[in-house]
């Protein structure tokens, strides 16, 4: 647990340095494979790109299951992250809404809320209908709600923006006419 803390806290360096090192974490057997998950958090962590294909190969199915949870975890830190590749990874996670591995499956909607993506809204409603557990139903059910909340909030405030915009511009007329009104009502001499 040590050497996975250790692991993790390498990543937060954020030195370039460090991916090397949890490369060679990943390779590390451990107690439900804690050092491979911190590894793997860390790498999302250090904002290295590489980070992001060392992350979708250890979400591919025959990995071991905690380690994929990770992957899949350090993912959607990488699409909060890198804005660049958020699509890349929304289209790379949606297909493991149908995989075999209830972990996967638990994790996937957490992965969606994180990132916050409006894309993720029509593969979670897959897994909705799809899925027969009540908790990834649950879990689901709150991912969507929640992306929803914060589309309606990104929509409020780019109403708010222009509505703001829109008086900012009447303002300004307004302020025009008075000195046009002033300027007219001053005595020529």
């Amino acid at each position: 647990f040590v050497e996975s803390e250790a692991t993790y806290a390498l990543g937060r360096t954020r030195d370039k340095r460090a991916f090397a090192h949890l490369e060679n974490a990943l390779q590390k057997d451990s107690y439900l494979d804690t050092i491979r998950a911190n590894a793997l958090g860390g790498m999302a962590e250090l904002r290295d790109e590489r980070g992001i294909e060392v992350a979708k190969q250890w979400s591919a199915y025959g990995k071991p299951p905690r380690a994929r949870v990770a992957a899949i975890g350090a993912l959607a830190r990488f699409a909060k992250l890198k804005e660049s590749h958020r699509d890349e990874i929304v289209d790379f996670l949606a297909p493991l809404i149908d995989d075999r591995e209830f972990m996967v499956r638990m994790r996937i909607p957490g992965a969606f809320q994180e990132i916050g993506d409006g894309d993720a809204i029509g593969p979670l409603r897959r897994l909705l209908d799809r899925d027969l557990d009540g908790r990834i139903k649950r879990r689901t059910q709150e991912a969507i709600d929640s992306i929803l909340a914060g589309r309606n909030r990104i929509e409020e405030g780019n109403r708010l923006r222009g509505e703001m915009d829109k008086l900012r511009e009447e303002n300004r007329k307004l302020k025009e006419r008075v000195d046009k009104i002033e300027a007219a009502s001053r005595p020529k001499s």
